[in-house]
């Protein structure tokens, strides 16, 4: 966060990527719950009226991340949108309690270490149609083809040559990037390695960042950039071969393998890792909230002997709602009862069946 180096003034240089990063990925939620009275929208809505819609649930009126689902808890929508609009402008404590009355259809830990879990995540997009933009400024649709669309500003039509291509040449300099199925596979295993390596995250942030140490590796990007920019995966691998910064002027640098990197950086060829993490952002997390439990049970007569055995399966998911529910999800641990500090969260079983052994 703070580093030894001073600036003019006696200033103390700070890493301000590192502080964003932990400033939006654990400081603050981006509800989507905001006004779509842009040309983007085939609908114009108020705050107040996206709001409305969503938490009545409305098949048909989704928010931007369309995983976002209410989550009221018996709440009446109308008591809700009262209580957190004045007129139609959203009240202080709706940027602080809103989160709470959200759920994710389907989070994604991202200490996980399985390679085909990351695969699907990562290859979510594919055969996805994306909106482009031609010379003239007029965006289109574009039709699938088969890969999976790199996300960035929204680019032109032509599609940018695979990671082996020259570097040099016009084609990685416009248009996007688009992945193969190898692609995904071997930046998938660049990430399971990575995870393995720096895991478990206790944040977000803690998966984006750098990890501040002595080992530089870690210290010099966060687990997808570094599994970018990995031999594991090809996906960059044209734009390597030319580095930002001449080995002469390393010396310069406190840290100068920070400033390794490929010279194109930035640019629309390069696949970054907030390419990587923009359309999977709002999936993640740093831990799960749904499980699997099993559970074996016998009976034995006087003699030990076994006569009867049993398994089954629970499927159990941690809600908001604290276990005495005379807290609100939203309060702070410090202000919380003994029982909540406890038990914290309630758990619900949502599935329930005997296994047959052959299962076990």
């Amino acid at each position: 966060e703070r580093t030894d180096t001073t600036l003019s003034g006696g200033r103390p240089a700070a890493d301000h990527s590192f502080l964003a990063n932990r400033a939006l990925w654990d400081d603050y939620f981006l509800s989507g719950i905001a006004p779509q009275n842009t040309g983007t929208y085939t609908r114009s809505r108020e705050q107040k009226a996206v709001a409305t819609d969503f938490f009545k649930r409305d098949a048909y009126v989704k928010l931007p991340v369309a995983r976002y689902l209410p989550d009221l808890r018996g709440q009446d929508p109308a008591k809700i949108i009262s209580t957190y609009f004045s007129g139609t402008s959203p009240s202080d404590a709706a940027t602080r309690e809103i989160a709470s009355l959200l759920r994710v259809d389907g989070l994604f830990n991202v200490n996980s270490t399985s390679v085909e879990a990351w695969k699907c995540l990562l290859g979510s997009l594919k055969n996805r149609p994306i909106v482009v933009r031609d010379d003239t400024g007029a965006e289109t649709i574009d039709a699938a083809d088969g890969s999976t669309p790199v996300s960035s500003l929204t680019p032109l039509k032509a599609t940018i040559a695979t990671g082996d291509a020259d570097s040099k040449h016009a084609s990685q300099w416009v248009g996007r990037r688009t992945l193969t199925d190898d692609e995904i596979d071997g930046l998938a295993r660049a990430i399971v390695k990575e995870v393995r390596r720096r895991g478990p995250f206790l944040s977000l942030a803690d998966f984006v960042n750098r990890r501040v140490g002595k080992d530089k590796d870690l210290a010099r990007a966060g687990a997808i950039q570094s599994a970018l920019d990995s031999t594991d995966t090809r996906i960059n691998q044209a734009y390597n071969t030319s580095r930002s910064v001449p080995t002469a002027t390393f010396s310069r640098f406190t840290f100068p393998e920070a400033e390794k990197g490929p010279m194109a950086f930035g640019s629309p060829g390069v696949v970054k890792q907030a390419d990587i993490l923009t359309p999977i952002a709002p999936v993640l997390s740093a831990r799960s909230d749904s499980f699997i439990i099993r559970a074996y049970g016998e009976s034995v007569d006087g003699n030990g002997k076994v006569i009867a055995r049993a398994w089954c399966e629970a499927t159990v998911e941690r809600s908001a709602a604290f276990v005495d529910p005379t807290d609100a999800p939203e309060r702070a641990y410090t202000t919380i009862n003994s029982i909540n500090r406890f038990y914290g969260r309630r758990f619900s079983i949502v599935a329930f069946r005997w296994l047959n052994p052959t299962e076990v």
